[in-house]
């Protein structure tokens, strides 16, 4: 995982938004197979979108447990296949694992309010904007003003037991 977020965020951009760099990552040493090390601990999900013929990473989102029992997501695109759907679809695809596979009900998402991809992103899945404002400090210690948005859906439910889930 830590090539993969290498990757997909090596343009400036994404490591502002993001507020992290490759170099910030560390892993506890786990892999699988020969892929990327994996960043494993409870309460942390992380889903790639890669090429089929050739194994290039197209894509990412993280899930993370916060204290509230809440999942708060990440996500981030090949800066090279910016704006041609992909995030949306990863995203989709993520939002009904997690509701309807690990039955997690809600889900979140702190976003900058200049960063207006991730806003239609967001919006484009379903997630609406709630009244939440706070300060939030991003990995690389860079405070930012951050707009809350979620997406909850009732009729979530576990259909199979996820050992990296606390909650």
């Amino acid at each position: 995982m830590v090539r993969i977020w290498e990757q997909l965020t090596r343009d400036d951009e994404s490591r502002h938004w993001l507020g992290s760099a490759p170099g910030d990552l560390v892993t506890n040493g786990s892999t699988a197979g020969n892929l990327d090390p994996l960043l494993i601990r409870p309460g942390y999900q992380a889903f790639v979108g890669s090429d089929t013929h050739t194994g290039y990473a197209l894509t990412a989102i993280t899930l993370t447990r916060q204290d509230d029992g809440v999942y708060e997501l990440g996500g981030v695109v090949d800066p090279a296949l910016r704006g041609k759907g992909y995030g949306r679809e990863i995203l989709t695809a993520v939002c009904l694992l997690a509701h309807q596979h690990f039955g997690f009900v809600k889900l979140r998402a702190g976003v900058e309010p200049g960063n207006l991809a991730s806003l239609h992103w967001l919006a484009s899945c379903g997630f609406v904007g709630y009244d939440a404002p706070r300060r939030h400090i991003l990995p690389n210690g860079r405070e930012i003003d951050s707009l809350w948005w979620h997406r909850t859906d009732r009729t979530a439910r576990q259909r199979c037991r996820n050992p990296l889930a606390t909650g």
